[in-house]
Parts: structure tokens; C-alpha cells; sequence
């Protein structure tokens, strides 16, 4: 799974949980929809799940139009079954059936002429199975750091994992506390102390065949972090 595919997943992950084994296998989609699996055998926050990447030529409102429709009715007092929020430039819409959540979480494509989404089911039981699961436990981290998603999977021979967090360190006391970390432990730095796209800081290490990739970026008084790693 590439480095673009995780990151719109790890978006995705903000809002939503994909399938659980034995869930169902396939995601009511517009006819001219194009469904991608991007990865079927993952775990997020202590899930399994399975998601699809959908690629409409129609505009957004269109796909989500689909998913207005089709979810529009056995909700309370047979009113409409879905709840619909936004997230950024996400608009995401969440039905429950049959003890499964179906996520439909729709953009503009990179183009800005069709649309992308993410699709996801995720088992309600499951979810409740790893509410106390503590997240990011043995991921080093500065004090006062907030793990909000971890998210592992299995692709090609390749188990990644991806870790969003939050601090109150700035971008630059997160470079060095990671570099001195990796340094510590044997990592070698390919690059650190990066800023790209005036506050971004970057930092890739490697160890034989294992690769952290790690993306700060401040965010109201805070710095967000991606972490990234591929374990071939």
C-alpha cells in the first residue's frame, strides 16, 4: 500500500472503521463507480477491517446523492437511516445495518472534476471489544503526546503501520526527539530536519529492511504527526 493511499486512509480513520472478518465482502456503490480495495487485511485502533477507495467521473454531491438514496429509508419512525457529517473537505455518511457500520466518505477527486471516497464497514460488537484498547503503547513519543489512530496492514509481503498523534512539542523539538531516538536505537537517518512547505518537518530512518517515515506539521498550538512504517 503506497505512502498517498495510507495517508487518505489514515484521514478516513479520523471518522470511520472498516470491515470485520466475516463481514460482508462488497459495498453498494454508484453504477459508474470504480471500487479499489485498498487493503484486506488491516487492523485499526484494534479492528480488522477491509476498506475500498471509490473513483467516480461524477461530482461529489452526485456519489453522495447514491448514498442519500439508497440509505434513505428504515431509520427511526422510518425516517432516513443514515447520519451525514463533514470532516474537512470529507463529507461522510454512516448507516447501520445488521450490527455492521457502513461509511461512505466522499471528496473531490485530485482534479476537482469527479469525485474519491473511502467505503468501510466496521462490526459494532468488535468496536465495543477494544474500547479500553490503549493506543500507540509502544511507540516512542514526547510527553503529553495523544495517540488518536494506529493502524496496521498487510500487503504484498509488506505489514505496514501508520500512527497519528498530537503534542504540545513544536515541529522542530519532535525532529530531534525522534532523531535521538532512532540514532539511540540503531536507526540509520536518511533524512532529518527537513522543513518542506515552510512549517512540515520530515524524518525517514532505516534499519535493514524496516523504513519509519515520520510527517510534523503544527495544528493550534500543537504538532500533528504521521508515522509510517513499512516492514518488508
Amino acid at each position: 500500500m503506497n505512502t498517498r493511499t495510507m495517508a487518505r486512509l489514515l484521514g478516513a480513520a479520523l471518522a470511520l472503521f472498516a470491515s470485520v472478518a466475516g463481514a460482508k465482502t462488497t459495498f453498494p456503490a454508484p453504477d459508474d463507480a470504480v471500487l479499489t480495495s485498498v487493503g484486506d487485511n488491516m487492523e485499526l485502533n484494534g479492528v480488522t477491517m477491509s476498506a475500498w477507495e471509490l473513483r467516480s467521473e461524477n461530482p461529489p454531491n452526485e456519489v453522495l446523492e447514491f448514498y442519500r438514496r439508497y440509505w434513505a429509508k428504515g431509520g427511526p419512525d422510518g425516517g432516513k437511516a443514515y447520519v451525514e457529517n463533514k470532516l474537512g473537505n470529507w463529507t461522510i455518511i454512516t448507516h447501520v445495518e445488521g450490527g455492521n457500520v457502513y461509511t461512505a466518505q466522499v471528496q473531490a477527486d485530485e482534479a476537482g472534476k469527479g469525485a474519491v471516497g473511502l467505503l468501510g464497514i466496521s462490526n459494532l460488537l468488535k468496536r465495543a471489544d477494544v474500547a479500553g484498547k490503549k493506543l500507540g503503547e509502544d511507540f516512542p513519543k514526547p510527553a503529553g503526546s495523544t495517540v488518536q489512530n494506529d493502524l496496521v496492514a498487510q500487503d504484498q509481503g509488506v505489514q505496514s503501520r501508520t500512527i497519528l498523534l498530537q503534542n504540545p512539542t513544536s515541529v522542530k523539538q519532535n525532529i530531534q526527539f525522534y532523531i535521538d531516538y532512532f540514532e539511540r536505537n540503531g536507526w540509520v537517518i536518511e533524512e532529518g530536519a527537513r522543513i518542506v512547505d515552510g512549517d512540515v518537518g520530515v524524518v525517514i530512518a532505516s534499519r535493514g529492511s524496516d523504513r519509519w517515515q515520520l510527517t510534523f506539521s503544527p495544528s493550534e498550538r500543537s504538532t500533528a504527526m504521521v508515522a509510517v512504517l513499512e516492514e518488508r
